[in-house]
């Protein structure tokens, strides 16, 4: 049972004093998330911003860094197939349309194949969850594999329980019902990164779009629970040119501030590779969507 008066807390904290917590390593380009047991990072963009595609980078990052971590991914759009198919032409090189179609060259073709072969300790501690997408049937299999992290991709789709009867119609209470039981399975020590779509805004003429320019924590779609439960919260953005941005629009345990924790990248979509921005830096022109050269770093 875990402490819960103060004194027994406090003792606790200093029995442990100066015992650092685990924490995941995630590698560049993604080096700034904390991701740990205990802590929920939420993700959010409109859609085709390659979301799904930087969660199976940060996923598979994760299980290379920690050779004893396992993972079960929760995606409700892309078949296990498919999630594959982008892990392999990042860690191949390969175009993922030519692996998707067929149309590889003998040298690709090899290299996919080294990339599906000399990864089998990676595919080993992955386990994509089927239907139905629940917290019931997440937490079943992540118990099942052993799995401490998660994906949930993403958590609009998601229920609580595998009884249709028991289901909730209205959005924003599953939502809600939906955070809750991942802020309890945190509690035990879990840890997940939450993908979530974001609300549509309204342009002056009543239209509705996805400003750039307007996105914020209260962009997540749904509920504001996605905005109090997580732990640190990023808009992933994407401009011109392949330039990209994690934007960190809350960061709960803060000690720099969140502009410090924004992350610069450049996005390859034919290899399905998130890379770190290499250059003097730049600023993001959040309207447009454009990279502004010689901007702060």
């Amino acid at each position: 049972m875990l402490p819960c008066n103060g004194v027994d807390v406090a003792n606790s904290l200093l029995a442990n004093l100066n015992h650092k917590p685990e924490r995941w390593t995630v590698g560049p380009p993604f080096e700034k998330l904390d991701l740990r047991p205990g802590r929920i990072v939420g993700v959010a963009s409109q859609p085709a911003a390659a979301k799904t595609t930087a969660a199976a980078q940060i996923a598979t990052q994760l299980l290379q860094h920690q050779p004893d971590l396992r993972c079960v991914f929760a995606c409700v759009d892309l078949r296990r197939e498919e999630l594959v198919q982008k892990i392999a032409s990042r860690l191949a090189g390969v175009s993922v349309s030519a692996i998707m179609d067929g149309e590889m060259n003998d040298g690709e073709a090899q290299r996919a194949t080294h990339a599906l072969t000399n990864n089998q300790d990676v595919w080993s501690r992955i386990d994509f969850l089927s239907e139905p997408f629940t917290t019931e049937h997440l937490f079943a299999r992540m118990q099942a594999v052993k799995a401490a992290f998660a994906v949930v991709d993403y958590v609009q789709e998601f229920d609580t329980s595998n009884d249709p009867k028991k289901q909730v119609a209205d959005e924003r209470m599953r939502i809600k019902k939906v955070l809750a039981e991942l802020k309890r399975a945190t509690h035990k020590g879990a840890g997940f990164l939450v993908i979530s779509s974001i609300t549509q805004q309204r342009s002056a003429k009543g239209n509705a779009n996805y400003d750039q320019a307007e996105l914020s924590l209260a962009s997540f779609g749904g509920s504001s629970s996605i905005e109090y439960k997580t732990d640190d919260g990023y808009v992933l953005l994407r401009g011109e040119n392949g330039t990209a941005k994690l934007h960190c629009v809350k960061k709960r345990h803060f000690v720099h501030g969140q502009a410090d924790n924004h992350i610069r990248l450049r996005f390859k979509g034919d290899t399905q590779t998130f890379e770190a921005y290499e250059g003097d830096g730049f600023d993001f022109d959040f309207a447009s969507g454009v990279e502004k050269k010689g901007g702060r770093k």
